[in-house]
C-alpha cells in the first residue's frame, strides 16, 4: 500500500496501479475496510488517462500569498463577483464544531449565493449549495446543489460565471487524480439541471 502511495504521489502511476492491486489481493479484511485502495486506484487511471491527452499550459502572471489570503489575489471585478465570509446562519453545526469559516461568493446583480459546507452526513464531506436570493438580512434555505455536482468526497471553491451557465469547483472526487482538482460544469436550460462536470 505503502509503495503504491510513495509511487502515486511520484506520478509513477502504472507502478501505483500495480501496488494497489497486490495489496488488494494480499491485505487483509480489516486492513482493506481501514484502506482507501480502490479510490486510490480510481485516482491513478484517472490521472494516466488525463495526462495522455494534456495539453501545455502558459503562466502568464505569478503571485505568492499566504493562505489565509488566497481569493485576495484574484481580481474579480470583472466577473462581478464579491466574496464575504458564511454568515453564522449558513454555517452548519459541523461547520461550527471544526470552525471552518468559508468564503461565500455573491454573484452581484442576481441575488445568487454559492458557498461550502460540512454536509452532516455520516462522512462529513463538503457539498456545494446555492442560494437563489439572498440578502445579508434575509434566511433564505441553502439549496444542496444535487448529486451531479456533489460526490461522497469535497467539494469546495465554487465559481460561477456572470451568465449563471458555467460553474467552476474543486472537488476530490468525480474523476479526481487526487486531492483536489477544478471541474467544469454547464447549466442545461432544456433539463433545469447540470451538467455532468
Amino acid at each position: 500500500y505503502y509503495l503504491g502511495r510513495a509511487y502515486h504521489l511520484t506520478n509513477q502511476l502504472e507502478e501505483a496501479t500495480n501496488e494497489y492491486n497486490q495489496f488488494l489481493t494480499s491485505a487483509s479484511p480489516k486492513e482493506l475496510e481501514s484502506s482507501d485502495v480502490k479510490r486510490l486506484i480510481e485516482m491513478s487511471i484517472n490521472a494516466k488517462s488525463i495526462q495522455s491527452s494534456a495539453q501545455p499550459i502558459d503562466i502568464i502572471d505569478r503571485q505568492t500569498v499566504s493562505k489565509d489570503a488566497f481569493v485576495s489575489g484574484y481580481d474579480l471585478n470583472p466577473f462581478k463577483v464579491k466574496v464575504l465570509s458564511v454568515p453564522e446562519n449558513y454555517r452548519s453545526q459541523v461547520d461550527k464544531k471544526r470552525n471552518e469559516n468559508k468564503n461565500l461568493y455573491l454573484m452581484r446583480g442576481t441575488g445568487m449565493v454559492l458557498f461550502s459546507s460540512i454536509s452532516g452526513n455520516d462522512r462529513n464531506d463538503k457539498d456545494l449549495f446555492i442560494i437563489r436570493n439572498f440578502s445579508p438580512d434575509n434566511n433564505a434555505s441553502p439549496e444542496n446543489m444535487g448529486k451531479i455536482i456533489n460526490t461522497p468526497f469535497d467539494e469546495d471553491y465554487p465559481f460561477l460565471t456572470p451568465d449563471g451557465k458555467t460553474l467552476y469547483f474543486s472537488s476530490k472526487g468525480h474523476n479526481s487524480i487526487g486531492g483536489f482538482d477544478v471541474f467544469k460544469s454547464t447549466w442545461n436550460d432544456q433539463n433545469q439541471t447540470w451538467n455532468t462536470p
